[in-house]
């Protein structure tokens, strides 16, 4: 407490002496503020400058209510206090003091208040520099295009994130500041490492003064796998290791770089294929000729005629697909036309029924004809051959494989194929459309045929879609837009 007492009006000699002994600046004021004695006076003015003058006139307008609120204190019998308090030099610049007031006391009546100030510019300025740069590095952790994380290594603890980083990981900055982070991630890191022994290395690397940078898998409530790029450098920190960790989702790059790969897998399939499809043009030219003249010297009721009639149409058939093959690797437009679903349905299945096998039963549930879509009738075809022959290898035991039309209210016909086989997983239905990828035995897929599918809808304007459970059975869905009617 600052007090100052006496029992002498004349305070002079007290105030001398304190004033000689104090290496602070010592003030008395009245209770209007008017300077009554300093011993010294603050930076960049005189003893002269200030004596006698009201104390107001060298503070800044912002700090003079409060000064005046602490003399108002003080003269009413308040106890002395600590206030920081803002003065300009002569010259303009900002000067800083803490003030310590308190009472002066004589003869049991306050007198004036007592001031000692001591200058904190130095400090204050370090303070607000400081300040400063902690706004401005929250300004560029906030607004970074990257999520940013700061790990408290030795607490298992995030200590600071910013906006990006509660957006990848799904959520609020307060459910990220108590998760604990390796609860973020999938058991393995794709290094093959568990999660927990990869992070490990990485953040000692960090400690050590590196900056690793690498590859990893986050997960979050919406988006189980989240590809990232990481980047850790170890942050100053006494007593404790802080390490800071700068995310960069490239999910979808990554999925680019994965289309690329089968683009170009695709390309190069193309062109093999385009030097096969001519060989076996040649080659099906064969067949049908020999199918042509091996029906000439058959009786009209001949048995076998069938048979001879059925090896003519599938070696048209296979001339067709080779020539759409050869179309697709020289790039040429197929033939487009206005085909009814019905009657791509009926032939494709008649043309597929000896193939099925006696344990399948090929089922058609056609709504009435009557619409029309505008496409290639080879490639509708191949669309329903591929789904026939996978639907017919999914049904291991005897099973039903079912064609349908059906059709929609929004100018679209949906056409379903499905069958009560094995199913699939939600893994192994993820990938079905990706190149080259099969769960058949080797030699008995390719990988390319739910793909070449795909895309054949896709060139037609249409969707497709799959629904499958483990031991129930699949359902492909594809819908085409309709473009006239016969009705």
């Amino acid at each position: 407490m600052l007090t100052m007492t006496t029992q002498d009006e004349n305070t002079d000699d007290s105030w001398e002496l304190f004033a000689s002994v104090i290496p602070d600046i010592l003030v008395q004021l009245s209770d209007d503020g008017t300077v009554l004695h300093i011993n010294k006076a603050p930076t960049g003015l005189t003893t002269d400058d200030v004596l006698g003058k009201n104390v107001f006139e060298f503070l800044v307008p912002a700090s003079r209510n409060a000064v005046r609120r602490a003399l108002a204190e003080i003269f009413a019998g308040g106890e002395s206090k600590v206030h920081e308090v803002p003065l300009l030099a002569d010259d303009g610049r900002m000067c800083w003091y803490a003030a310590h007031v308190g009472p002066v006391v004589v003869g049991g009546r306050i007198v004036a208040a007592a001031v000692v100030a001591r200058d904190i510019t130095a400090q204050k300025h370090g303070e607000l520099a400081l300040r400063d740069s902690e706004a401005r590095y929250r300004i560029l952790v906030e607004n970074a295009p990257e999520a940013i994380v700061v790990l408290d290594v030795d607490a298992a603890r995030f200590v600071d994130v910013n906006a990006n980083a509660c957006v990848l990981f799904d959520l609020s900055r307060e459910e990220l500041l108590t998760r604990e982070p390796i609860g973020l991630s999938p058991p393995t890191q794709p290094d093959g490492r568990s999660s927990i022994e990869a992070a490990q290395d990485f953040i000692r690397q960090a400690l050590e003064g590196e900056t690793p940078a690498f590859e990893w898998v986050h997960s979050s409530a919406s988006r189980p796998s989240i590809r990232c790029e990481v980047r850790l450098v170890r942050l100053p920190a006494k007593g404790h290791g802080l390490v800071r960790g700068s995310i960069i989702d490239i999910t979808n790059q990554h999925e680019l770089e994965r289309q690329l790969q089968q683009f170009q897998k695709l390309h190069t399939l193309g062109q093999m294929a385009g030097g096969i499809a001519h060989d076996l043009n040649n080659i099906l030219t064969v067949i049908t000729s020999s199918a042509d003249m091996l029906l000439q010297d058959l009786d009209p009721g001949s048995s076998v005629r069938g048979d001879a009639e059925a090896i003519r149409e599938a070696s048209r058939r296979g001339a067709q697909l080779t020539r759409q093959i050869l179309a697709f690797a020289r790039g040429r437009e197929a033939h487009r036309e206005m085909l009814d679903p019905n009657t791509v349905v009926h032939h494709t299945v008649s043309m597929l029924s000896r193939l099925m096998g006696a344990n399948v039963r090929l089922v058609q549930d056609l709504e009435p004809s009557g619409t029309m879509i505008f496409g290639d009738r080879g490639q509708v075809e191949q669309i329903l051959v591929n789904l026939l022959l996978n639907a017919r290898d999914a049904v291991r035991e005897a099973g039903v494989v079912r064609v349908a039309t059906q059709r929609l209210v929004d100018d679209s016909i949906a056409l379903l194929v499905s069958d009560d086989g094995v199913g699939m997983t939600e893994a192994v239905r993820a990938r079905i459309f990706e190149a080259f990828f099969t769960t058949k035995p080797p030699g008995k897929g390719t990988g390319l045929g739910l793909p070449t599918v795909s895309a054949l809808v896709r060139d037609h304007g249409g969707t497709i879609s799959v629904t499958s459970e483990p031991g129930v059975g699949t359902t492909f869905e594809i819908i085409f837009p309709l473009v006239a009617t016969t009705k």
